[in-house]
């Protein structure tokens, strides 16, 4: 049996038979780094000076990423880029270090892993749900976390992280501390799984009162704030007086502000009106150059996403030759010059992964030599796009004409990257393609893309754990994957999938995972457009803050910042 606890020092990747050796040794303290992710780069512990220690007090403010928690607060039916907030008051088994990007503990003190296909999750002593009705204090049961992952992969399309556990056969209560989780068979996903932005623990008392999950009075966790108040101008938190973590956290609370633009937001950093922010993408050059000195700097390797999707269930969209015609029109490297590092600052070609997968991915060069969808110049691939679409009978003298839905909001990027791919499209194809660009808000593009009602879209994406690259291929790609908007199935592809979630060694799963790529580049009728990295600013007097992204927010990384006065 294998067990792995926490001393709270940096955690690295294992093999299979490191463990198995080690475990014959007698060897505690082993621990699974998330699978396969390096260590990405961030700030020094403290900006301080070494014996400089955390001062207690303060209020950080800073930009609200979902719009005040737009969406509610229901962390199981939304994706990580809105979850990411709840992570200042709802809490997960076990998460991700922000800095290592390792497994570490939340909920779980430790765990175990008699086999392949079994854990056993010993849960921190003492935590309580917050001091607020229905949960009003007590103390967090096995039985909780049970009704959570249960409630996470429920089978209804609205649970759209349903497949972070969908290898789980049984998940139970040993007793009141203890929960066992015994998957169907090996899964080397499934621990990275839980430490998802989506997969929060919550109270069920809670659940069955809050109905749609509306108010700051339906946000009851475990976590080291406290939502005390939100509405369309932003929300505040508090520090959790009854945190389990002693010493924690070191601010009085935080203010999300609600801001029409980026560059409103933008305008009110430079004042001093927010501690941290985004630095917008025509910024960044400039900032990182000459203005080092006056403000904490760091980059983002973003989990987000733009994917693009055909629902496969609609005509002509049904007809790989149509799909694959598309594809080839589509312009990374406009993408890249002309969108990301404008409003991002920096951009990387991508086909099915994000920034922060790097490793798993083929290097820019590697797509650019290999696959003719990333070839420049972008003659041949045009070429072959018009020959397909003429094949399936769409010509300048009989267009192909459909609506493309995009996504609107106060993020200028978006509404950005809609308009631009639009652009390549109907520019591209010669007339061929007449693409209606269709504007949506966040929750009625949602609700279009669950029900199913669109012919192709645009948009960013963040699977349900975004640092494992088997969420990715079975929220997107998978047969009734959660996230698989447009239908696509292929068997062959499922295998490969399965194939590569049973490999627990990082060198023997990485080739898997290539595998997979080049097959989706081959027949797949998705493709991601780009992916990018986001510069973040801090005040000075900002320290232990760690970089984010505009698709994911760690939320519980707050309990460990603070203000130097």
């Amino acid at each position: 049996m294998t067990e792995r606890s926490f001393d709270g020092l940096s955690l690295r990747r294992i093999s299979r038979r490191d463990i198995v050796k080690h475990a014959a040794l007698g060897t505690g303290g082993l621990a699974l780094a998330a699978a396969g992710c390096r260590a990405k780069p961030g700030p020094p512990k403290s900006s301080g000076s070494e014996s400089e220690r955390p001062q207690r007090g303060g209020t950080l403010r800073r930009r609200s990423v979902t719009q005040a928690f737009q969406g509610g607060f229901d962390p199981h039916l939304q994706a990580g880029s809105q979850t990411g907030e709840m992570g200042f008051f709802y809490q997960s088994l076990v998460r991700l270090n922000p800095r290592t990007i390792a497994l570490e503990p939340e909920l779980a003190q430790k765990w175990e892993q008699p086999s392949q296909t079994e854990y056993l999750f010993h849960l921190q002593p003492g935590v309580k749900w917050h001091n607020k009705p229905p949960a009003n204090g007590r103390v967090l049961t096995a039985d909780d976390v049970v009704f959570s992952l249960e409630r996470l992969r429920t089978k209804d399309p609205r649970f759209i992280n349903a497949s972070l556990l969908d290898s789980a056969d049984k998940i139970e209560a040993v007793d009141k501390g203890t929960v066992r989780i015994t998957t169907k068979l090996a899964d080397a996903s499934i621990i990275n799984n839980l430490a998802a932005l989506s997969a929060k623990i919550l109270a069920p008392e809670v659940v069955d009162k809050a109905g749609k999950f509306g108010t700051a009075e339906n946000a009851v966790g475990t976590g080291a704030f406290v939502l005390q108040s939100n509405d369309e101008t932003g929300s505040v938190l508090v520090r959790n007086p009854d945190y389990w973590r002693q010493g924690l956290p070191y601010l009085d609370g935080i203010r999300n502000a609600v801001f029409k633009d980026d560059q409103s937001a933008w305008a009110a950093f430079l004042v001093g009106g927010l501690d941290t922010n985004y630095v917008p993408g025509t910024e960044a050059k400039k900032i990182f150059s000459e203005q080092a000195n006056k403000y904490h700097l760091d980059w983002f390797s973003d989990v987000g996403w733009v994917g693009l999707q055909a629902n496969l269930k609609r005509k002509p969209f049904d007809d790989p030759r149509v799909t694959r015609g598309m594809r080839l029109l589509v312009d990374h490297d406009e993408a890249l010059t002309g969108w990301a590092e404008v409003f991002l600052g920096r951009g990387r070609l991508s086909s099915a992964l994000p920034a922060a997968l790097d490793t798993w991915d083929f290097t820019e060069d590697e797509y650019r030599s290999k696959f003719l969808e990333f070839k420049r110049p972008k003659d041949d691939a045009v070429k072959e796009s018009l020959s397909l679409l003429a094949a399936a009978g769409f010509t300048k003298d009989n267009p192909l004409k459909f609506v493309m839905n995009g996504l609107t909001g106060p993020l200028a990027f978006t509404r950005a990257q809609s308009e631009l791919m639009q652009a390549q499209f109907n520019q591209l194809s010669q007339g061929v393609l007449r693409a209606e660009l269709k504007l949506l808000e966040e929750v009625p593009q949602r609700q279009a893309l669950s029900g199913k009602d669109f012919e192709y879209f645009i948009t960013n994406l963040v699977p349900g754990q975004p640092y494992e690259v088997d969420s990715w291929f079975r929220t997107f790609y998978y047969t009734n994957g959660s996230r698989n908007y447009g239908s696509y199935s292929d068997p062959a592809l499922d295998k490969l999938i399965d194939k590569q979630r049973e490999i627990f060694d990082v060198n023997q799963r990485k080739p898997a995972v290539k595998e997979i790529l080049t097959y989706l580049l081959d027949h797949a009728p998705y493709t991601s457009w780009s992916s990018r990295y986001n510069p973040n600013a801090a005040q000075l007097k900002v320290q232990d803050f760690v970089a984010e992204g505009n698709s994911a927010v760690w939320g519980y990384h707050y309990e460990q910042v603070w203000l130097r006065a």
